[in-house]
C-alpha cells in the first residue's frame, strides 16, 4: 500500500509542476514605467511628457483585457491623456498588447470621477503573441499646481494578479527655474575698445524663470568699461526659443554706463512665460577708459530680479601689444649625456590680436653644456631644431604662423640658439596661440638642474622660461678614503657604488652616428671609471650590481688607457639595461701610485663619449662631445706623502752661464739664460726640472711646435712664436712669445712657467741671477 501511494504522489506533483509551466505566468508579471519624454516645469506653468510601459515576454493571455490606472497629483488641469500601441517592435517582432478592439489605433485615457485628484483608466488587451508588451501615455498640456515644487510623478495601479504592476514615474521637475549666461566667444581689445563684442546668450531653464520688471537682468561691468552701441530704451529683443507672452527689451545703463538693464513684460494677463524662452543680446561693445581700466579678463556680475547662473561671464580680455613665450604644461625629467632628450611644451601667445608683426623674429638661448639637437648640418643653410612641432591639439593659431611650417633654425656654430620669424600674423577675434612640442636636446654628461631658455629677438619677447630639467645618469659614492703614498703598488682604494638615478640610465645599445659625412655603428654600453694622471690600476677591479635588473656583460671588465686623456681607467660593459634604478658596486681596486702625483684626494670619475653614459661621440659631425664628459666623482684615495716635486724647492740660473743649481746641488745646462729686450729668456725644461715637473712630463711636438708641461692635474702649453699660453685649456696672453734657440731649447722668462706652478721668481740685478723659490 505504501510504495503505491508513494508513486501516486509522486506523478500528482509533476502533473502540478508541468501545468504550472504550460499556464501564463500572470502572478509574476512584472512591468516597467520610463519616462521617454520629461520635462522641466514651474508652477502655474503647462508641459507634455510621454511614459513608456512595457509588459513581461509572454505575460499577456490572448483576448484578455486589462485594466491600467494613473493619477496626477492634486488640482492638476489636463489637457488630454492619450497612449498608443505600436503593432511591433524590433524589426517585426508582434505586440502582445492591442487596444480592446484588437486593433492598433490611438485612444484616450478614460477619466475617472474623482474630486481635485485627475484619475484615469487604460483599457488593453491581449494579442496572443509570445513576445513583450509595449504602450505609450502621452500626456499633453499639463498644467502644474500653483503650489506644486519638486518631482511631478504620475502614479500607476493595476489589479492584484494583473500583467501590470504597480509603480511611479518621473514626468516633470518642477521648480521656479534660473537663468544660463554664455557668450560665444571672448575677444581681446586694447584701449580703442570693441565695437561688438560677441553675442551673450540667456536662456531659461524651465518657464518662470524670467520675472518681469525694468531690471529684470543687469550686467555690469568692471571699473574702467562701459558699454557702448546699446539700443534705446524700450527697443524690443528678439527671441530664439519665443513665448507669446513675454516682451524682453533693453532698458538703457545705469552707473555711468557701467551697468546694462534688461527688462521684461508679460501680456494677456500672463505672469510668467507659458514656455521656456531664450534670447541673445548682439552688437553691444566696450569702451574703455585707460586711467582705471585693469589689463586682463573683462568680467561681468550678473544680477537683477532673475537668478543667473553662473553669477559673472568673462566678455573680453582687455591689454596692449605684446605677447609672451612661457613654459606650457609640467617640465619634464631629462637625463644628462643623451642627444635626443625631448624638451617640454613651450607657449607663445599674443596679448592683443596682430600683436606678433611678420619678419619679426624670436630667438630661445640654451645654457651652456644644453644644445639644440639635429638631424642634419645642410650646406648651405643652418639646421633646424630636430622633433620640434607645432602641438595642434593645444595651439589656437588665429593664422599666426612661423616660417619653414612654424620650424625652429640654429643659427650659431654651438647649436645653442634658435630662431623663428613670423611669417604671419594673427587675424580675426582671437590672438594667436602657439605651442611646441618635442624639440630635442643634447645635454653635457655632467649638466643638472633647469634647464632654463633665455627669450630675445625683433619680435619684442625676452625673458626666460624652464624646458626641463636635467639630472646626472648615475650617482657615485665611496666607503672610505684610505692613506695611500707615492712610489708604491698594489695600494687599496675604497670601496665605490655607483647609483643609477632613473631606470635605464646607463644604456646598452647600437646607434648609428654620422662621422665624417658617413653613418658608422657605435655601441654606447661601457661605463669607465677614469683616475687621475699618474695613478694606475695595478689589478682589474670587481664589478657587481648588487641592487635592481640591470646586467653586466660577463668578463668585460678590464683596465685601460686612454691616450687622449693621458688616464687610466677600469671598464665594464652594460649587457641589458635596468627595469628599475640598480645599483654597481666596486671593489678590490688597487692602485700605483707615481711620484709626480701631488698631496691630496685621489678622484675616481665616471666619464668618457660614446660610452653608457654619454651619446656624444669623437668627430662625430652632430653629437659632438661637450668641453667634458664627465658626470660625477668620488675621493677613494688620500695621498699624505708628498711627491718630491712637490716639496719645497729653490732654484737659480744666472745670465750667460750653463750652470745652475736646485736646492743647492749645482748642475750644469746645454743652453746658458740670456737677455733680449730686457727680459731674462731661461730654457724650459730646465725650469720644470727644477719645479719637480718630471721630465716624462715635458713632451715637445717638433711638427706643431708645442712644449708642453704636466704636473699632477694641471696642463701647460705654449707654441713657438705665439703669445698665447694655454692652462688646462684655458687661454691666457703673455707679453712675450717663446723662442726656440739654435741649440733646439725652447726660452721663456722664468715667471710665465714658474708662477703656473706655484713657484715665485726672484731677480738680483747686481750677480744677473734670476731666483725660483
Amino acid at each position: 500500500m505504501f510504495p503505491q501511494m508513494k508513486k501516486t504522489v509522486v506523478s500528482l506533483i509533476s502533473v502540478i509542476f508541468l501545468a504550472a509551466m504550460l499556464l501564463p505566468n500572470v502572478a509574476l508579471a512584472s512591468s516597467t514605467y520610463m519616462p521617454t519624454q520629461q520635462a522641466v516645469s514651474a508652477p502655474g506653468s503647462t508641459f507634455s511628457a510621454r511614459v513608456m510601459i512595457e509588459v513581461p515576454y509572454g505575460a499577456a493571455v490572448g483576448g484578455q483585457q486589462y485594466e491600467l490606472r494613473l493619477r496626477l497629483p492634486s488640482n492638476t488641469q489636463v489637457g488630454a491623456i492619450t497612449y498608443d500601441i505600436p503593432p511591433s517592435y524590433d524589426n517585426g517582432i508582434g505586440n502582445q498588447l492591442a487596444n480592446t478592439a484588437g486593433g492598433f489605433t490611438n485612444g484616450n485615457a478614460t477619466s475617472q470621477p474623482s474630486p481635485g485628484t485627475p484619475e484615469f483608466v487604460i483599457n488593453v488587451q491581449g494579442t496572443g503573441n509570445t513576445g513583450k508588451g509595449l504602450l505609450y501615455v502621452n500626456f499633453t498640456n499639463i498644467t502644474v499646481p500653483s503650489g506644486q515644487n519638486g518631482n511631478f510623478k504620475a502614479v500607476f495601479e493595476a489589479r492584484p494578479g494583473s500583467i501590470f504592476s504597480n509603480g511611479e514615474v518621473i514626468i516633470a521637475s518642477v521648480g521656479s527655474g534660473s537663468l544660463t549666461a554664455s557668450i560665444d566667444d571672448v575677444r581681446s581689445f586694447s584701449s580703442s575698445g570693441l565695437a561688438a563684442i560677441d553675442p551673450i546668450r540667456i536662456k531659461e531653464d524651465r518657464p518662470g524663470a524670467l520675472k518681469s520688471g525694468t531690471d529684470t537682468i543687469k550686467l555690469k561691468l568692471p571699473a574702467g568699461f562701459t558699454w557702448s552701441n546699446v539700443p534705446a530704451a524700450g527697443t524690443p529683443i528678439s527671441q530664439i526659443w519665443s513665448d507669446a507672452n513675454t516682451v524682453i527689451t533693453y532698458q538703457g545703463t545705469t552707473d555711468s554706463g557701467r551697468t546694462l538693464q534688461i527688462g521684461v513684460a508679460f501680456n494677456n494677463g500672463a505672469t510668467q512665460s507659458n514656455s521656456a524662452v531664450y534670447f541673445s543680446l548682439n552688437g553691444i561693445g566696450v569702451s574703455v577708459d585707460e586711467s582705471t581700466a585693469r589689463t586682463g579678463d573683462v568680467t561681468v556680475d550678473i544680477g537683477g530680479r532673475s537668478s543667473c547662473t553662473p553669477g559673472s561671464l568673462v566678455i573680453g580680455s582687455y591689454g596692449e601689444y605684446g605677447a609672451h613665450i612661457k613654459t606650457y604644461g609640467d617640465t619634464p625629467t631629462l637625463l644628462a649625456g643623451r642627444k635626443d632628450a625631448i624638451a617640454g611644451k613651450f607657449v607663445i601667445e599674443e596679448d592683443l590680436v596682430g600683436s606678433l608683426v611678420a619678419n619679426r623674429t624670436i630667438t630661445l638661448t640654451l645654457p651652456d653644456n644644453v644644445r639644440w639637437h639635429t638631424t642634419n648640418i645642410p650646406n648651405p643653410g643652418n639646421p633646424t631644431v630636430s622633433g620640434i612641432s607645432l602641438s595642434s591639439a593645444d595651439s589656437d593659431a588665429n593664422n599666426l604662423a612661423l616660417t619653414n611650417g612654424n620650424g625652429w633654425e640654429i643659427i650659431d656654430s654651438e647649436r645653442r640658439i634658435a630662431k623663428a620669424t613670423v611669417n604671419q600674423p594673427s587675424t580675426g577675434n582671437k590672438r594667436g596661440k602657439l605651442v611646441f612640442e618635442k624639440a630635442e636636446l643634447e645635454i653635457a654628461p655632467g649638466f643638472s638642474g633647469d634647464i632654463k631658455v633665455e627669450v630675445s629677438g625683433s619680435a619684442g619677447l625676452s625673458g626666460a622660461f624652464t624646458i626641463g630639467k636635467a639630472v646626472l645618469p648615475v650617482s657615485m659614492s665611496a666607503n672610505s678614503a684610505p692613506e695611500v703614498k707615492i712610489g708604491l703598488d698594489n695600494q687599496a682604494a675604497a670601496d665605490v657604488t655607483v647609483t643609477e638615478n632613473y631606470k635605464e640610465a646607463l644604456m646598452s645599445k647600437n646607434d648609428s652616428v654620422q662621422i665624417s659625412n658617413v653613418n658608422t655603428s657605435v655601441t654606447f654600453n661601457e661605463l669607465r671609471l677614469y683616475l687621475p694622471a699618474g695613478v694606475d690600476f695595478t689589478t682589474t677591479p670587481k664589478f657587481e650590481v648588487v641592487e635592481g635588473d640591470l646586467v653586466l656583460m660577463g668578463d668585460s671588465a678590464t683596465t685601460a688607457t686612454d691616450a687622449t686623456e693621458r688616464a687610466n681607467y677600469a671598464v665594464v660593459k652594460i649587457k641589458s639595461t635596468s627595469s628599475t634604478p640598480s645599483r654597481i658596486k666596486i671593489s678590490n681596486i688597487k692602485l700605483r701610485v707615481d711620484r709626480t702625483v701631488p698631496e691630496g684626494d685621489i678622484v675616481l670619475k665616471i666619464k668618457g663619449n660614446g660610452t653608457a653614459t654619454s651619446e656624444m661621440v669623437v668627430n662625430a659631425d652632430i653629437q659632438k662631445p661637450f668641453a667634458s664628459s664627465t658626470v660625477t666623482s668620488a675621493v677613494i684615495a688620500r695621498v699624505n706623502t708628498p711627491a718630491p716635486g712637490e716639496q719645497k724647492t729653490s732654484a737659480s740660473f744666472k745670465v750667460n752661464s750653463a750652470r745652475y743649481s736646485v736646492n743647492g746641488v749645482e748642475k750644469t745646462m746645454d743652453q746658458a739664460p740670456y737677455i733680449k729686450e730686457g727680459r731674462v729668456f731661461v730654457p724650459v725644461r730646465y725650469v720644470a726640472e727644477s719645479l719637480g715637473i718630471d721630465h716624462m712630463n715635458v713632451i715637445w711636438d717638433g711638427e706643431k711646435q708645442t712644449a708642453t708641461l704636466i704636473k699632477g692635474d694641471k696642463v701647460l702649453q705654449i707654441a713657438i712664436g705665439s703669445r698665447t699660453q694655454l692652462i688646462n685649456g684655458v687661454s691666457i696672453t703673455m707679453d712675450v712669445a717663446p723662442e726656440l734657440t739654435d741649440a733646439g731649447r725652447v726660452m721663456l722668462p722664468v715667471r710665465w712657467i714658474a708662477e703656473r706652478f706655484g713657484a715665485t721668481p726672484t731677480w738680483d740685478d747686481a750677480s744677473q741671477t734670476v731666483g725660483l723659490k
